[in-house]
């Protein structure tokens, strides 16, 4: 498993998507993602990011976030923790009250952007971009997955 060194700046995120857990962190513009099933984590994978406007990206999805969480159902704090960061965190985002890092951002779009309820929501506000998509790539099947 890849483990950054002490004085490597990276964010990281974590998420589960039927049943496979993902895990990613990003050095510099460099995505490394492993990829895993019943607790085991077994797939690594390192991929360039694509060039990206973050703070563009980040200001279209906190425009939206409001209304996607509005549409898969969740309250704020049930959000929150899905993506790890407090409530209060959360709330001032949504609020325009605090800019989301980019590790925000990525669990964001990972829920947001492949949940079946709000993918097209946020294909059409222009938040993740077919580019990033690729990149993540998390619904390609890999070797042992059933």
């Amino acid at each position: 498993m890849y483990l950054p060194s002490r004085n490597t700046v990276i964010t990281q995120g974590y998420l589960i998507c039927n049943g496979v857990s993902f895990i990613f962190y990003f050095n510099g513009n460099t995505l490394r993602k492993i990829r895993g099933k019943d607790g085991q984590m077994s797939t690594y994978e390192t991929k360039e990011l694509p060039e990206l406007d973050k703070d563009k990206l980040i200001d279209i999805l906190t425009d939206e976030l409001p209304s996607l969480r509005a549409k898969i159902g969740l309250s704020q704090e049930e959000l929150s923790g899905i993506i790890g960061i407090s409530r209060q965190t959360y709330s001032a985002i949504e609020t325009k009250k605090r800019k989301m890092s980019w590790s925000t951002f990525m669990s964001l779009i990972l829920l947001y952007g492949y949940n079946e309820k709000t993918t097209n929501m946020v294909e059409a506000a222009g938040a993740f971009p077919p580019s990033l998509r690729k990149t993540l790539s998390i619904n390609k099947r890999m070797e042992g997955d059933a």
